[in-house]
């Protein structure tokens, strides 16, 4: 049987969307990535120059350092001697060498101390994100072997469909025919690669959320509309058959999973200025 041109047309505006969604993913993916990667070259570039300024003022130090030898012996001053100027001097020079060296230990400290608040703030970062509790541990597993059902029965369903074998009569009197099936199997296989991409549902936006539920609706309505009038042509009168029922159950059960997903699933959370993500 035929299926009428309405039925095919929302079938794949149901599939576009789908793809839609995927190419959202994609897009925001990769700007992600770039901006990480700024953050990380922008972060060395800082390093560069703090070590850069750290060498400079260690060069100045010790030019000043030997700037104050040379007037102390130009001046016909006695470092070791009894003299109490010299000795004052000496003193003096003691005094401010190991203020120096206290400095130079502080700044390794400061240093030291501050690569370490890097550190557990990144280890933080890693492990801020809150556990998954309730039905939002098992979305991606359920959601992955539904996904794998309903392409599994798209896809042979399309195929028994469009083929003239005798056990396949069931199909090709069915009133959703291969084509709108055809688009139900695109979209359920664009679910599966979505899986696969984001199984934690980490990049599950609210963009993403609103196509893929689109979609679904979308071939949810064009196959009841159908089905509640279907053609008056066919070898059983145009009425549906049990195909055409399993097809609706099962369009059924794609829509209640997406929107579920998206009402059980956490959104995720907004990057800072320096590509972080806020908690």
């Amino acid at each position: 049987m035929s299926t009428p041109q309405s039925a095919v047309v929302a079938a794949g505006v149901g599939a576009t969307f789908h793809l839609f969604r995927l190419s959202a993913d994609l897009i925001s993916d990769t700007s992600a990535r770039q901006a990480k990667e700024a953050a990380a070259e922008a972060e060395k570039k800082k390093k560069k120059a703090a070590a850069a300024a750290k060498d400079d003022a260690a060069a100045d130090l010790s030019s000043s350092k030997r700037a104050s030898t040379t007037r102390i012996f130009n001046g016909r001053l006695s470092l070791g001697g009894g003299g109490g100027l010299g000795a004052s001097f000496a003193k003096r020079r003691s005094k401010r060498e190991s203020l120096d060296k206290t400095g130079r230990s502080s700044l390794g400290q400061g240093e030291g101390g501050f690569a370490d608040e890097e550190e557990s703030a990144g280890e933080g970062e890693a492990d801020g994100e809150e556990p998954k509790e309730g039905l939002e541990r098992f979305v991606p597993t359920a959601s992955a072997a539904i996904h794998a059902a309903l392409f599994a029965y798209f896809l042979s369903a399309c195929i028994l469909s469009a083929t003239a074998s005798p056990g396949s009569a069931a199909y090709k009197d069915a009133v959703y025919g291969a084509i709108p099936l055809g688009c139900c199997t695109v979209a359920t296989f664009l679910g599966i690669v979505m899986n696969v991409r984001d199984f934690s549902r980490a990049r599950l936006s609210y963009l993403q959320r609103l196509l893929t539920a689109m979609g679904c609706l979308i071939l949810l309505a064009g196959c009841v509309v159908l089905l509640a009038s279907p053609p008056a042509d066919g070898a059983n009168g145009g009425s549906p058959t049990s195909v055409d029922w399993a097809t609706l159950a099962m369009l059924a059960v794609y829509t209640a999973l997406t929107l579920a997903e998206g009402r059980v699933c956490r959104y995720p959370s907004p990057p800072t200025k320096d590509g972080k993500k806020a908690h």
